[in-house]
């Protein structure tokens, strides 16, 4: 290949990283998307034709800055380098050196879910990830203003679940302990004492002599003592997080959506609620104790809990989304807010993490969702 193609591709190439790295456009186009999400906001209070004619604008203009303009660049600067390689520019030197050069003076960029599955599909082979992106935390205070409307039960009940968890917690800690001075005593690996392999393990140490039957049979014991308390832990976990999300939801006068509230399994919604004011729909991540946000595998992808891809395989998989939205357009008058938002396209939707810390204070952080791909069930799929 001629020094001046390599030139050109060692150009392109240094586009595309100006363009993603943190110096580069994310920070450009991140302060755009916050003035226009402000736009949005203050667009929403107002209840008339032109404002709601300027939001769709606002929101047309955010979506043809990410892609019309950063999509296609990029989409242009890697089809330029491949055409190269292979030959089949069709173009002269001075034509590539030209698009290179119009693609490298743009240089804005974003950290936006579309873009992340875009890189990580055609950067490398490695496993696929794409993480969520998040808001600011704010802390949210049973005593505080905001919930004021609380009932003294829903309260009580939460400081249960706090000290609960509290005393779950320490006596897994202590059974853990125990368990790792004794696989430690006996030369035995504790990252083998798993729930699908630790009695295969016990055998085996017993077979090569490294631990007598009786003593094998108390490190089951004890093993077990440990998974049993670990699953307590993770069960008050999960119940802090729920019972912090329906204060939330009960503080903000929000209605739940989902008709049977409780968890029943992978592939189901935490928590999700209709609200007015403006009319939304609050999908919520409940989180309990230390737990992190999980991740999902789409069409070959990890997708992290909180992105749009992830939100959107949910709402697919969980039949009481559509159901509960079906049921509160079917039961409104014609002049409710939500079930008119809902017909309309115009109702929000707000996708947040609710965690509720072992110390019993909690935060909600919301998630950005990537609008250009977010697909929730449409209205004559629902009706």
């Amino acid at each position: 290949m001629p020094d001046n193609f390599e030139d050109i591709i060692k150009r392109l190439r240094q586009c595309r990283q100006k363009i993603n790295s943190s110096s580069g456009a994310t920070g450009h186009l991140k302060t755009l998307e916050k003035i226009v999400f402000k736009a949005e906001k203050s667009l929403r209070r107002i209840h008339d034709p032109n404002s709601r004619s300027a939001l769709a604008n606002t929101v047309g203009a955010k979506r043809k800055l990410r892609f019309n303009n950063l999509k296609r660049f990029i989409e242009k600067n890697r089809q330029l380098e491949y055409d190269i390689k292979q030959g089949e520019s069709g173009k002269s030197t001075e034509e590539n050196i030209e698009a290179a050069e119009n693609v490298s003076s743009f240089y804005s960029s974003t950290s936006s879910e579309t873009l992340q599955n875009h890189n990580t599909s055609t950067e490398n082979h490695a496993p696929k990830l794409v993480k969520a992106i998040k808001g600011a935390k704010t802390e949210f205070f049973m005593e505080g203003t905001a919930a004021t409307n609380l009932l003294p039960e829903i309260k009580s009940s939460f400081k249960n679940a706090v000290a609960v968890n509290i005393i779950h917690r320490n006596e897994h800690k202590n059974a853990l302990h125990i368990r790792n001075k004794w696989a430690d005593k006996y030369g035995i690996n504790v990252s083998n004492l798993t729930k699908s392999d630790y009695l295969h393990t016990l055998e085996h140490a017993k077979d090569k002599g490294m631990i007598s039957e009786n003593r094998a049979d108390s490190l089951r014991k004890i093993i077990e003592r440990e998974q049993q308390l670990r699953s307590d832990l993770t069960l008050t976990s999960e119940s802090m997080g729920e019972q912090a999300t329906d204060a939330i939801m009960k503080a903000r006068d929000e209605a739940p959506l989902l008709s049977h509230e409780t968890k029943i399994g992978a592939g189901m919604l935490d928590r999700a609620s209709l609200g007015y004011n403006p009319p939304r729909i609050t999908i919520y991540e409940a989180k309990g104790g230390n737990s992190r946000l999980g991740y999902r595998t789409i069409g070959g992808i990890m997708y992290q809990q909180g992105t749009t891809t992830y939100l959107n395989e949910l709402v697919r998989l969980d039949s009481r989304f559509s159901e509960g939205l079906r049921r509160h357009v079917m039961a409104s008058p014609a002049a409710d807010p939500i079930s008119r938002a809902i017909q309309n396209g115009t109702i929000e939707v707000h996708y947040e993490l609710v965690e509720a810390k072992p110390n019993g204070r909690i935060y909600v952080t919301p998630f950005i969702l990537d609008e250009t791909i977010l697909d929730l069930p449409k209205l004559d799929k629902i009706l």
